[in-house]
């Protein structure tokens, strides 16, 4: 047994303790963008590129943080084989 795999073995344990973590931490962070009733209708300035553009609702954006944070679970689920 060589120091290398005294290292990899505890690099393979570290990220997978830290992947369950992160499976954990999930639901909490999609259930805060996913909450945005009582603001969905809120109006607020578009940007584009740094500047002004059509107005849109904080409820759009809530919408579209939560659908990324579906595809980034979906891609970290793939990723990680338990």
């Amino acid at each position: 047994m060589t120091s290398s795999d005294v290292l990899d073995t505890a690099l393979a344990l570290q990220l997978d303790r830290g992947s369950r973590l992160i499976a954990e931490g999930w639901t909490s962070c999609g259930g805060g963008a996913g909450a945005g009733g009582a603001v969905a209708a809120l109006p607020m300035i578009g940007r584009t590129h740094g500047i002004h553009a059509e107005p849109i609702t904080l409820g759009l954006v809530f919408a579209g943080w939560y659908a990324e944070l579906g595809r980034a679970q979906r891609r970290f689920a793939a990723a990680w084989t338990r």
